[in-house]
C-alpha cells in the first residue's frame, strides 16, 4: 500500500529550513512507499527556492496562513486538518514543529532550537520573548499529541525531552546532511573584493544578523586581528550597505546562494560560526564539503555536528577567539587537516542517510494507523 504523505511546510522560505525540506522531498520522490507528496508551503514570491519537479510533488500554497503569526497558529490547528481531509492524506509531517492533524497521525520535526534556551531568549526584545513563549507552547501541544518527534541533533533531544517530558524513545535524531552546491560557471562579481584580498586571511560568515548569531563579536573583534594581521577580512553575506560594512575590514557581499555561494566558501580561508544557540549550522556543512575549514563556537550544537573536524573557540571571550584564528591562518598544515577531517564527517553523514530515516518514522507511523469506521 503506498501513502499520501502530506507536509507543512509554510514559513520556510531559504536557509536551513528550505535546504532541508528540498533534501526530503528529493528523497521521497523515489521512494515507493509514498504516491502523493503534499506540499503546504508559502508562495513562490515568497520564497528563493523550488520544490523538487516531480509527478508526485503536489504544491499547495497558503498565502493567508501568514496573513498574521496569530493566523497562522490558528491555521495550524483548525484549518489544516480540514485540508488533510480534503486531500486525502494519510500522515502529516509538521517541518515547523507544530501543526495538528486531527484524526490522522502526524509527525512533529522540530528544526528551532531558541525557543528552548532561555538564556538567549531573556536577551532578545519584549516582543520577540513573547513570540518565542507562543511558538514553544504550539511546539509542545504538537509534540505531546503527535506519534514521534524528530530533532537534528543530541543536544536538541535532551533539550525537547526535558522541556516536554517526552521519554526519549518518542524521539528520532537525524543529522542532516547537504546536497552539493553547484560549481561556478564564471566567477561572481559581487565576490570580486574577496577575490582581491590576500589568500590565507579571507574569514567569511554565512547567516542572518539575528541578535543570538553573535555576528557582532565577530566585528568587535576585527581591530584586534588587523593590528597583527592589516589585511585579515571579514566577509558577511549582508548588504553591502549595511551599517556592519562600515567598520574597517568587514565587507558585504550580499544574499548568497547556489554557485555564487559556493565560490565564496572555496574562496574562504576558513568559516567563521559564532552562533551562542543553533539548531543545526548547515553552513558549518557546507563549508566542509568543498574543503574550509571551520571556526566554531563551543557550544553544544557545533560539537555535535563537527565532532573533531573544527577549531571551537569561547563565543563571550575575545581573546580566546583572536588566538584561535591566528593560529588557523598562521598553520596551513592545521587548515589542511580539517578539510581533509570535514571531507570524510560529511562522507560519513551521508552514509547515514537522515533523509531517508525520516521516511522511515513517517512509514511506520502511517503503518501503525488504526483504520476509521
Amino acid at each position: 500500500m503506498t501513502l499520501n504523505l502530506a507536509i507543512d511546510a509554510v514559513g520556510a522560505k531559504h536557509s536551513g529550513g528550505a535546504t532541508v525540506l528540498t533534501d526530503l522531498l528529493t528523497a521521497a520522490t523515489t521512494d515507493c512507499r509514498f504516491a502523493q507528496l503534499l506540499v503546504f508551503c508559502s508562495p513562490r514570491d515568497r520564497r528563493i527556492f523550488g520544490l523538487p519537479a516531480s509527478m508526485k510533488v503536489r504544491e499547495i500554497e497558503c498565502p493567508f496562513s501568514e496573513a498574521s503569526r496569530m493566523y497562522r497558529l490558528w491555521w495550524l490547528e483548525n484549518r489544516l486538518p480540514f485540508e488533510l481531509r480534503r486531500c486525502g492524506a494519510d500522515v502529516l509531517l509538521c517541518m515547523e514543529g507544530m501543526g495538528s492533524a486531527g484524526r490522522l497521525p502526524h509527525i512533529t520535526f522540530i528544526q528551532q532550537s531558541l525557543p528552548f534556551c532561555s538564556d538567549i531568549v531573556a536577551r532578545l526584545g519584549t516582543l520577540e520573548r513573547l513570540r518565542m513563549g507562543v511558538i514553544l507552547r504550539a511546539m509542545e501541544r504538537s509534540c505531546k499529541s503527535s506519534r514521534r518527534v524528530i530533532v537534528q541533533t543530541p543536544t536538541m533531544l535532551r533539550r525537547v525531552a526535558e522541556t516536554f517530558r517526552i521519554p526519549s524513545a518518542r524521539i528520532t535524531v537525524a543529522l542532516p546532511t547537504v546536497s552539493d552546491l553547484p560549481n561556478p560557471v564564471t566567477p561572481s562579481n559581487r565576490l570580486a573584493t574577496m577575490r582581491d584580498t590576500k589568500v590565507g586571511l579571507r574569514l567569511l560568515y554565512v547567516g542572518n544578523e539575528s541578535p543570538y548569531k553573535n555576528v557582532s563579536f565577530l566585528i568587535g573583534a576585527m581591530g584586534r586581528l588587523r593590528a597583527c594581521l592589516p589585511d585579515v577580512t571579514l566577509f558577511l553575506t549582508w548588504p553591502p550597505e549595511h551599517l556592519a560594512c562600515r567598520v574597517e575590514g568587514v565587507v558585504g557581499l550580499g544574499y548568497l546562494r547556489g554557485a555564487e555561494l559556493r565560490e565564496a566558501y572555496e574562496l574562504a580561508t576558513a568559516l567563521v560560526m559564532p552562533s551562542l544557540v543553533e539548531t543545526v549550522g548547515l553552513p558549518m556543512f557546507e563549508a566542509m564539503n568543498v574543503g574550509t575549514p571551520v571556526l566554531a563556537a563551543n557550544r553544544p550544537y557545533a560539537h555535535d555536528v563537527c565532532e573533531d573536524t573544527a577549531i571551537f573557540f569561547d563565543p563571550l571571550d575575545l581573546e580566546d577567539f583572536v588566538g584561535k584564528v591566528l593560529r588557523l591562518l598562521a598553520d596551513e598544515c592545521l587548515r589542511m587537516d580539517l578539510s581533509c577531517r570535514g571531507h570524510k564527517l560529511i562522507e560519513k553523514r551521508r552514509s547515514e542517510r537522515p533523509y531517508e530515516r525520516i521516511l522511515d518514522v513517517v512509514a511506520e507511523v502511517a503503518s501503525a494507523r488504526i483504520p476509521r469506521r
